[in-house]
């Protein structure tokens, strides 16, 4: 049975030699062999011409009619071919490869979800981790870095607060990081982080100290906010911004509100204000500024505070627990002295009792108060605190088993905390740092 081509007005056609498709016009049903009509010599000119097909190669057949695939050998139109399926015609090879495409794809996306769920995992368990602390480590900046007050010991001392508030109302302003930092060394060098003698100071002389440290664009403007910021501070909190946060009832919204008071700090100077003064006002913790945050994100580290302070906290955390079970053991210990009454063992005990409240009840302040970094400075770091719990433990080593076991619990803790002085990467917490208070408020 010869093939017959149907009835269609015009098709395309594959040229077998150049590969290229042209239009042609398919005549009525006459049994003849259909012909091409030769192209005008304005479409010739039009068209560009086809590369030919290189010899020894096989032409391209990808865009020949389906109803090739059904030609026999001899160039004759099968029925009995086309009559049947493309899964008979060609097997089932290819459904089961696509079915064994599907499952390997189905496998990947488990392997794939499996990973997603192991780094996500990961994540919780140390969001950042190793790499938050070694960027902090690395590019972090504590607040009144390499001044004078920072060599000491920063406290919530109302010299402490006043210089964070004039470094924030610095660097507020659109200048370089370096000159900043250069005036705000230069300010607290010849003691203006004194506030009676900022005041006493003239216009020119706050003036000339900024202009000496660099601070040349905002000296006149610089100036006259400082005196406006000593004004400030005196009339409304008696020279000490301690009672500030003491009037905000230690609230982080209302601080924020009665800061934003001071003239010349903007939004900016506020958020740069409380990276700093939350090493020594808690409550004000944890607090990012938005710049810094947002090169956190940048970093890869997310902007979810909760997540980041809790990756850098997590041992902190421990630690606070650890002394409240500590304390509670003191007081156990020392009321355990007034048995049997003896003057002398209740004298003792009374003591322990004492420091067992003192040891447990400065995990619950909000903001600890500047005469107790005064006269308790051992109790701030980890080599005081130490030697402290080994000295009250060896007191309760003697004749109760109870008093021995408290005894002896809070002296391991003791030479714990003594070797944990020599750890770096872990910190003590905010309210249990001596010379290093600037933990937790470094600038990413």
């Amino acid at each position: 049975m010869k093939y017959k081509p149907p009835e269609v007005e015009e098709g395309q056609d594959t040229d077998d030699v150049t590969n290229t498709t042209s239009k042609r016009k398919r005549e009525p049903e006459t049994g003849e062999t259909p012909t091409i009509e030769p192209k005008s010599a304005d479409e010739a000119d039009a068209q560009p011409p086809n590369k030919a097909a290189k010899s020894g190669e096989t032409p391209a057949l990808d865009d020949q009619d389906d109803d090739l695939a059904f030609l026999d050998d001899d160039g004759e139109f099968d029925e009995d071919l086309s009559e049947v399926g493309d899964d008979e015609l060609f097997g089932e090879g290819e459904e089961e490869q696509e079915e064994g495409g599907a499952e390997e794809e189905g496998e990947g996306e488990e392997e794939k979800d499996e990973k997603e769920a192991k780094s996500q995992k990961e994540a919780r368990n140390s969001p950042s981790g190793e790499k938050l602390q070694k960027t902090i480590e690395k590019y972090g900046r504590g607040p009144l870095e390499g001044t004078a007050i920072e060599e000491k010991a920063l406290t919530g001392s109302p010299d402490t607060i006043f210089a964070m508030l004039f470094e924030a109302m610095l660097k507020s302003k659109p200048m370089s990081h370096d000159l900043t930092d250069r005036a705000v060394h230069k300010l607290i060098d010849v003691g203006y982080h004194d506030i009676h003698k900022m005041g006493d100071a003239t216009w020119e002389e706050r003036a000339m100290v900024l202009k000496d440290g660099g601070y040349n664009r905002y000296r006149e403007q610089g100036s006259t906010n400082l005196g406006a910021l000593v004004e400030f501070v005196n009339d409304k909190y008696d020279g000490d911004l301690n009672n500030l946060i003491k009037k905000a009832d230690y609230d982080r919204q209302k601080t924020k509100e009665l800061v934003h008071e001071v003239r010349g700090l903007g939004d900016l100077g506020v958020e740069l204000f409380f990276n700093n003064v939350q090493s020594v006002w808690p409550s004000i913790a944890p607090f990012v500024d938005s710049r810094s945050l947002q090169t956190a994100k940048e970093a890869g580290f997310g902007t979810n505070l909760d997540a980041i302070y809790a990756d850098l906290e997590k041992d902190s955390v421990k630690i606070r627990i650890v002394n409240i079970g500590i304390g509670v053991l003191m007081v156990l210990g020392g009321i355990s002295q007034f048995f049997p009454a003896e003057f002398g063992r209740i004298i003792l005990g009374a003591y322990v009792i004492i420091f067992g409240l003192i040891v447990a009840g400065l995990e619950f302040l909000p903001q600890v108060p500047d005469y107790v970094y005064r006269y308790g400075s051992f109790l701030f770091s980890f080599l005081g605190r130490g030697v402290f719990y080994i000295f009250v433990g060896s007191i309760l080593l003697h004749d109760n088993v109870l008093r021995i076991i408290a005894g002896s619990v809070i002296g391991i803790f003791g030479v714990a905390y003594v070797a944990l002085e020599f750890v770096p990467s872990i910190e003590p917490p905010s309210n249990m740092r001596e010379t290093d208070q600037s933990w937790g408020a470094e600038q990413v």
